[in-house]
């Protein structure tokens, strides 16, 4: 059809939003897609090539501005994803100047989208600049600048229309504010964020109650913050935090048959949930919920064994030997700890392991419990590995009373 309708700009226009819609629905790495991210981005460049030829005579058609920004949004999120988030950082710089250009332009009716559109990629330049578990420029401090600046394009969307698309987009912004805040050791600052992120999207979840997209937002940021609120220490609201991502993943995955993406993410929800019960004396739910934590660094060690995995799967079943040691069975909770702290010793040994001497700590600390006739022995055990992590950076919130509960001195 591209081929036969040549250079008409109407046609050119149209195909662009058909191919960002189609590379979104495989590789938007901020929502739900299929994950095929090489055809994501060869879709997504086909709009971006169609886009250009247009843009001369369609700049003031604002569908055919957000399809193209959408594009070059979703092309970038493909070069992060292949370790390339400089790249990508530049084309949503040229998106930026695209949506400047086209929004004095367009009829009001028309400006809405575009606008929501450039909020959204000022969002994703501030997560291209410091985000966890995939690539970034880790620079949590311009991150927070750039997200200041999409929070104050939200907050007027948001005033003046306060619809599903701008609450999650604030669900995220403040989801990711608070991670940046988080790894800046601005605990306070991050427990402000979670909870707004949560509660953006429990809103966008009650606008419009069978949205996926809603949904799914709404587990990623209930489980955040409550990893959050465990590291200050917050155990009720975490709880109830991880009880809402926990609730909704389940049934996420329960509607979407084989192969669906919440089947994946919920024994990640599960590791977490599975502590706030921890953190709340609810042994028995504990118990139930953790195994499939363990279960999934288990399968990830077979998968590509490697340090992270061994310290993961060490500590989720910390985590299940605490359960453990809470309904009464303590012979198998210590043995099972004990294992745990051999295997975080020598993975502490590794220069800049810091995770793993914070989890040695924790173990360390468990065991003292576990065998009071070496308590002694235990808590300097516990307190050496949290002053080796302090001396990689600061000691804050549960990690810090950790180590005062080890006797160790602020």
């Amino acid at each position: 059809m591209a081929q036969e309708m040549g250079d008409d700009p109407a046609w050119q226009a149209d195909l662009t939003g058909a191919y960002a819609r189609l590379a979104e629905l495989q590789g938007n790495d901020t929502g739900v897609s299929l994950k095929k991210i090489p055809d994501a981005g060869a879709n997504a460049q086909r709009a971006i090539t169609l886009a250009e030829q247009a843009w001369p005579q369609r700049q003031t058609d604002g569908r055919f501005v957000e399809a193209y920004l959408r594009a070059l949004q979703i092309r970038a999120q493909t070069l992060r994803a292949a370790k390339q988030p400089a790249e990508g950082v530049a084309l949503l710089q040229r998106a930026l100047g695209l949506a400047d250009q086209a929004l004095p332009q367009l009829p009001a009716a028309e400006r809405r989208p575009v606008a929501l559109r450039r909020a959204a990629i000022t969002l994703a330049l501030g997560m291209f600049h410091d985000q966890q578990s995939i690539a970034s420029l880790n620079q949590p401090e311009k991150a927070l600048a750039l997200l200041a600046d999409a929070e104050q394009q939200l907050n007027a969307l948001d005033r003046e229309q306060g619809d599903r698309l701008s609450g999650d987009l604030l669900g995220s912004l403040h989801g990711s504010r608070a991670i940046s805040h988080a790894r800046l050791g601005q605990l306070e600052a991050a427990r402000h964020d979670a909870q707004e992120a949560i509660r953006y999207r429990e809103r966008a979840v009650a606008q419009e109650p069978a949205n996926v997209v809603a949904r799914d937002g709404l587990v990623t940021e209930a489980t955040n913050g409550g990893v959050i609120l465990l590291r200050l220490g917050d155990n009720a609201a975490a709880l109830a935090a991880t009880r809402v991502a926990w609730a909704h993943v389940q049934t996420l995955a329960l509607e979407n048959g084989p192969g669906n993406k919440w089947l994946e993410a919920r024994p990640r929800v599960a590791q977490h949930h599975g502590r706030a019960l921890l953190a709340n004396g609810q042994f028995a739910e504990a118990a139930r919920v953790l195994p499939e934590a363990v279960a999934l660094w288990q399968a990830k060690l077979a998968e590509q064994p490697g340090p992270h995995p061994q310290r993961m799967l060490a500590w989720m079943s910390l985590q299940l030997a605490r359960a453990e040691w809470g309904l009464g069975q303590k012979a198998e909770a210590t043995t099972r700890a004990q294992h745990q702290v051999n295997t975080l010793q020598t993975l502490a040994q590794a220069p800049k392991a810091g995770d793993a001497l914070l989890n040695l700590g924790e173990a360390c600390l468990f065991m003292a419990q576990a065998q009071p006739g070496a308590r002694a022995a235990w808590l300097a055990r516990s307190r050496a590995a949290y002053e080796g992590a302090n001396q990689l950076f600061p000691l804050k919130g549960d990690h810090l009373a950790n180590y005062q509960a080890a006797g160790g001195k602020r």
